[in-house]
């Protein structure tokens, strides 16, 4: 969801309905090396390259959960001022249940 925080006044009685935006996709647990092996740095973003939106974010030694997201989907990874590097997800998921390692160059 692009915004995560709605607020609404309801006066007794009333049945309201809102109208929420919202992605489908997989969710995918990764693990996120460059080529040296080194993970990128502890809240670095994860972007999808064609919409730009934030589908994760870098938790400790590399790990990330990725929602909403496609097979041969390709992100950037961003931290700091301009520091980044991309990652693609594979062609075929049929398990995601396991962790997928994916280098990011």
């Amino acid at each position: 969801m692009q915004k995560t925080l709605s607020k609404e006044t309801w006066i007794e009685g009333a049945i309201g309905y809102k109208s929420l935006a919202s992605r489908s996709g997989k969710d995918v647990n990764v693990i996120i090396r460059n080529a040296s092996g080194q993970f990128p740095p502890l809240g670095a973003d994860i972007r999808q390259d064609d919409s730009g939106i934030s589908v994760g974010m870098v938790g400790e030694e590399g790990h990330a959960w990725l929602s909403g997201v496609a097979e041969n989907q390709k992100f950037t990874v961003v931290w700091g001022d301009s520091q980044h590097c991309s990652l693609h997800l594979p062609e075929h998921m049929e398990d995601t249940a396991n962790r997928l390692i994916l280098p990011c160059h």
